[in-house]
């Protein structure tokens, strides 16, 4: 499905504002600007001043402030990648009832992108919500000789109803569109030469901050959710801990690891969104519009003798030059028409080939991991995910059933997925407040004895380690679980009556889970109990 960024920003506020209701100390402050964060090296390192002239004093500051972050540029942190791929006129408007009503009269033809090709108009329809009437237009426009101040209410409202087929001598139908804000914006493919900013490398960036992509395939924030599920446990374990010496280093080390994981993250999916970009002007190109063409023109236009020519005079050549370029697209409105014809065959023929844009992304939107071997090479972007159990990954999916989920009762069965299983246990449990906690799984046939050593083996690395270990045994059978009743109160106890984590997965052994759901440790079991104990230990060290 599709979600406009700022709906979910106000699902984000209304969330995070109930949760502050349950955590000591929590403060929400909506609609404050920050002025700058001060960073001068020392323990106490970091202040956050707003134009209210308040000032705090945190351990971390976590910089989500955009892709042109105020917070990024104060501490000079560069960019990386292609900074300028195209600049673009972003128009937010709103259509009438009654307009919005014909535009989804064909059920056939409502979707969430609109590529627009006529000769008043090349641009991307974005449909938020078609019953509300929400919409976004994407226009390109190209510097220096089209400039951003040109694009006027008056004239973005003719674009408009050029792209939805409003006659622009219809009076009426023009108070149908309402534009409600113009910006113009820089497509770019950059990463965040370094996560943590400042001497204290606490300033974090994440999401737009720390990187910026082409919107094609919808990794922006995607991607910057990622980052937030990455770091936000780290934060909450090292914020919680008691030891200040050992939080010190500790959370310095983790946030390198955040850094670490996710950096390379964000560039396979900046490669990815700009072959994604490049395929929409392949579309474009099928239309005999090149987008070389106008980079082309303005390199020339720039250099002698056209340089020496009025900037005005140049400015109307590059606009003549463009209308000239779309002027036959009005032939694709004509039926019969030779060149419209020859147009909608180039296009048919290049989407039959699935050379369009494609919106599914299995490997890179749920089989993306952390690790030196976890990177995705190029291969078929849009080849399917085929879960596997990996360090670095996801837990797979795998549909299991809960006996007891570690509150001391049985449970009803209930059907839940292998991935994600500890924060579904916690709120099975109706715990979900606290500091994160990490999943030790035991798999296989395991007797009565394993399973309580295992359990004293984990609440021993548990004390040790300051990371708090939920256990969970996966049984094959009901059968298996009758005996086990004294440990209901000890651990979790789930089903894989299908046997699907032995066949599909071929693993049997300890699974250690981090608070995020990768998999921080595949450990192959054979009783015993100390070397299990340290690898237990080193995994929980080397995730924090």
């Amino acid at each position: 499905g599709h979600l406009a960024q700022n709906k979910f920003a106000s699902l984000l506020l209304a969330a995070a504002e109930k949760a502050a209701q349950s955590v000591d100390g929590a403060e929400i402050v909506h609609g404050m600007s920050v002025d700058r964060v001060v960073d001068d090296g020392s323990q106490n390192a970091l202040e956050v001043q707003t134009k209210c002239g308040q000032s705090f004093h945190p351990t971390v500051v976590v910089a989500a402030d955009g892709a042109s972050s105020p917070t990024r540029q104060s501490f000079a942190v560069p960019m990386l990648g292609r900074p300028v791929l195209q600049h673009l006129i972003s128009v937010h408007f709103r259509t009438s009832p009654s307009l919005s009503a014909r535009l989804a009269a064909d059920a056939t033809k409502v979707n969430m992108l609109y590529f627009v090709f006529n000769e008043k108009l090349v641009g991307c329809f974005v449909c938020h919500d078609l019953q509300a009437g929400e919409w976004v237009l994407q226009v390109p426009y190209f510097e220096p000789f089209q400039t951003a101040d040109r694009y006027t209410t008056d004239r973005v409202k003719e674009l408009v109803m050029a792209g939805i087929g409003i006659a622009l001598n219809d009076a009426s139908a023009a108070k149908d569109v309402d534009v409600l804000t113009i910006r113009p914006w820089t497509m770019s493919s950059t990463v965040a030469e370094s996560y943590l900013a400042g001497p204290s490398k606490r300033v974090v960036l994440v999401g737009d901050a720390a990187h910026a992509f082409p919107p094609a395939g919808g990794f922006g924030m995607n991607t910057g959710l990622q980052d937030a599920h990455n770091l936000a446990w780290r934060l909450a374990l090292h914020l919680s801990s008691d030891d200040s010496n050992t939080n010190d280093d500790g959370l310095s080390r983790t946030l390198q690891r955040y850094q670490c994981e996710r950096r390379p993250v964000a560039s396979q999916n900046a490669a990815l969104s700009v072959r994604n970009y490049n395929r929409t002007l392949e579309v474009a190109k099928a239309c005999y519009l090149n987008a070389d063409h106008p980079a082309l023109l303005v390199k020339a236009m720039s250099a002698p003798p056209l340089s020496f020519v009025p900037m005005h005079v140049r400015m109307n050549m590059f606009d003549t030059a463009v209308k000239a370029a779309t002027l036959p697209l009005g032939g694709l409105a004509r039926v019969g028409n030779p060149y419209g014809e020859r147009i909608k065959s180039n296009v048919r023929d290049k989407l039959g080939r699935g050379d369009g844009l494609p919106l599914l992304f299995p490997r890179y939107e749920v089989g993306f991991g952390y690790g030196n071997d976890s990177t995705l090479g190029e291969g078929d972007d849009t080849a399917g995910f085929y879960p596997k159990l990996e360090v670095g990954r996801r837990l797979p999916h795998i549909e299991l059933e809960v006996v007891a989920s570690g509150s001391g009762d049985r449970n009803d069965l209930a059907t839940f997925s292998l991935t994600d299983i500890g924060s579904q246990l916690r709120h099975m449990r109706k715990k979900c407040n606290g500091s994160p906690r990490f999943t030790a799984i035991i798999t296989g046939e395991s007797t009565e004895d394993d399973i309580r050593n295992f359990t004293e083996v984990v609440k021993s690395v548990s004390l040790t380690n300051d990371a708090t270990i939920d256990t969970v045994a996966i049984l094959p059978d009901q059968q298996s679980a009758e005996s086990l009743n004294e440990v209901f109160d000890k651990m979790a106890v789930v089903l894989d009556s299908r046997g699907d984590l032995s066949s599909k997965l071929d693993f049997e052994g300890i699974i250690l889970a981090r608070p995020d759901g990768h998999v921080a440790k595949l450990l192959p079991f054979n009783g015993d109990y100390k070397r299990l104990e340290e690898k237990l230990r080193v995994g929980i060290h080397h995730n924090l």
